[in-house]
């Protein structure tokens, strides 16, 4: 295997490329040719497999707001799915990171669904009753966003 000086073996890749919601908050961007992380400029590229995602930071109307190709999504998402995995095998109680991953789930509210769904799963395997429980209000929730955006549906008496 010839590598040059500044890239990354596949597998040290994925470790470093272990939350990409950060990207959105403060305009951090990868510089290319480094394993270093820049604040300021505008564009990242990053590749996934032999397809390049390019993700450009809008400055007119909306701040922070990233534009994510599909590939991009789908990297995110499976990183916060094998993340997810971890943290439910995880002794103790503290679900905050749970939560925090579920959040940053891209797509449509479905797919922030089947999150939901597969994370009460794998809290099910592992016999964690409390998690459970506060998976299905999170669920509820989710989908309660679905139904109208927190409109209450109910007559006022």
């Amino acid at each position: 295997m010839n590598m040059a000086a500044d890239d990354l073996p596949p597998k040290q890749f994925d470790s470093v490329s272990d939350d990409f919601t950060s990207l959105s908050k403060d305009d951090l961007t990868d510089k290319p040719g480094s394993n270093t992380v820049e604040r300021g400029t505008q564009t990242c590229s990053v590749s996934v497999g032999d397809s390049k995602a390019t993700v450009m930071s809008s400055t007119g109307t909306v701040p922070h707001t990233l534009q994510i190709s599909p590939a991009m999504a789908q990297k995110i998402n499976d990183d916060i799915k094998y993340q997810l995995m971890k943290e439910v095998r995880r002794f103790g109680r503290k679900y905050e990171r749970i939560f925090t991953l579920l959040e940053g789930v891209q797509g449509p509210l479905e797919v922030k669904k089947q999150f939901v769904e597969f994370t009460i799963k794998e809290a099910t395997r592992f016999k964690r009753g409390v998690l459970i429980q506060q998976l299905e209000k999170f669920l509820e929730k989710v989908e309660s966003d679905r139904l109208g955006n927190g409109v209450n549906h109910k007559k006022n008496r």
